[in-house]
């Protein structure tokens, strides 16, 4: 079984080396749903371009369902802005209902980005109309 893992791990890997470079695929990459790169402006309380960033930062730390928890100081410093512009851009997040910062005591709070994944995926079917109903519409449009 390990086995099994290292080579879906490897063939993982050799894509993503493929699509880049193999020195940059070996400092580590992320994985993102399209759906999040195309419609993040499209939620009803839309994402700037730094919170869009801000949360490509946080997704980076989340290696399972549990909500990851990079400090503010980290994130500041992997985006190159300071410490306050992250807090600032996390608390749009916590106000537009796309972010719950979970208390940790004596470490940096968790963050659960589970809002916004149910923002999105409620964002789907409008964008993404069930093919039943796109076949309805283009039907419609034919016949109009």
């Amino acid at each position: 079984m390990q086995e099994t893992a290292a080579t879906l791990e490897k063939q993982i890997q050799r894509k993503v080396s493929d699509r880049w470079t193999p020195d940059l695929a070996a400092g580590g990459w992320l994985a993102v749903p399209n759906f999040f790169l195309n419609h993040y402006r499209d939620l009803k309380d839309p994402l700037s371009t730094h919170e869009f960033v801000l949360v490509l930062h946080v997704m980076r730390h989340k290696w399972s369902k549990d909500a990851p928890f990079p400090s503010a100081k980290r994130l500041a410093r992997l985006m190159g802005i300071s410490s306050t512009a992250v807090r600032n851009h996390l608390r749009s997040l916590e106000k537009k209902g796309y972010l719950r910062k979970v208390a940790r005591s004596g470490r940096s709070n968790a963050l659960d980005l589970t809002p916004l994944f149910s923002a999105l995926e409620a964002l789907m079917p409008l964008v993404n109309p069930p093919k039943e109903a796109r076949e309805e519409e283009e039907v419609t449009a034919t016949l109009g």
